[in-house]
């Protein structure tokens, strides 16, 4: 669902089919930065790391990557 939301976002600033590749970017890098990818999430503060949970690049929470590893 917020990849749907982010994805309309970004094309109402799209103007070509080979800028939305550069429109979206930014999203990508937020998305990046937010969700541990590039440095651990738990240096953020709590209320901002409880935000960049939900970001689509986000790992699971613990009890739902328990139950899809089948424990």
């Amino acid at each position: 669902m917020l990849c749907a939301a982010l994805a309309a976002l970004t094309a109402s600033f799209t103007r070509t089919a080979e800028s939305a590749q550069v429109t979206a970017l930014p999203v990508v890098f937020v998305s990046m930065l937010g969700s541990g990818i590039v440095f651990p999430a738990e240096v953020l503060p709590d209320r901002l790391a409880s935000v960049c949970e939900l970001l689509p690049l986000s790992p699971r929470s613990g009890s739902s990557r328990a139950a899809g590893a089948g424990s």
